[in-house]
């Protein structure tokens, strides 16, 4: 079967992408939709931390509906953090 992309448009927190497609009995046509998201927040300790979390967030698969929560904790002061012993 060949897959032939036709275009794409973004309407707003999706992409849609057309598609036509044939085989030798058929052809037809198909969308698909991709969400998009998006979210932002600071970090405490420079540049080079935010990328380190960055990184880790993106190994993670981290979400953008996640992001807010995981700021508000990592950005705590350190003496707010309790010791655990081992």
């Amino acid at each position: 079967m060949l897959k032939e992309e036709i275009g794409k448009a973004a309407v707003r927190n999706s992409e849609l992408t057309y598609y036509v497609y044939s085989s030798e009995q058929n052809s037809g046509i198909c969308i698909t939709q991709t969400k998009i998201e998006s979210a932002s927040g600071s970090v405490t300790g420079g540049h080079t931390r935010a990328v380190k979390l960055a990184q880790t967030l993106l190994r993670n698969l981290v979400f953008p509906d996640n992001l807010s929560e995981i700021l508000d904790d990592y950005n705590l002061p350190d003496e707010a953090v309790p010791k655990v012993e081992t």
